[in-house]
């Protein structure tokens, strides 16, 4: 089973290490079990978020980035995120870490109520 993780963001350089460490972490930890798809959708930072995330590609399969031409605004990068999702199951998690990852095990065994 593949779980797709759609991140929007914009200008979130600085929570990018953060958020991903725990996705990471989560990943590794209770849902290791199932095959994570992270894809962030850049909707047209200029803080360098863009290029910590190509680096993050570069080091980890997992991660996907698209990078939107500009900004499109939130509901529009999720569409994009949904659009190249191939998980089985797909959510969405704010860059802010608002939505915090170690809450994907319980939305997940829900979603397969």
């Amino acid at each position: 089973m593949i779980l797709s993780i759609v991140v929007p963001l914009l200008n979130e350089v600085e929570n990018l290490p953060f958020l991903y460490q725990k996705l990471d972490e989560v990943g590794r930890g209770v849902l290791k079990d199932v095959e994570l798809e992270l894809l962030f959708v850049d909707d047209g930072s200029s803080d360098g978020s863009y290029e910590l995330l190509a680096d993050l590609t570069r080091n980890d399969p997992r991660v996907r980035v698209i990078k939107l031409a500009r900004n499109f605004g939130s509901h529009g990068a999720v569409l994009a995120g949904f659009h190249h999702a191939s998980g089985d199951y797909v959510t969405i998690l704010a860059a802010d870490l608002q939505d915090p990852p170690e809450d994907l095990p319980r939305l997940l065994e829900r979603a397969k109520e």
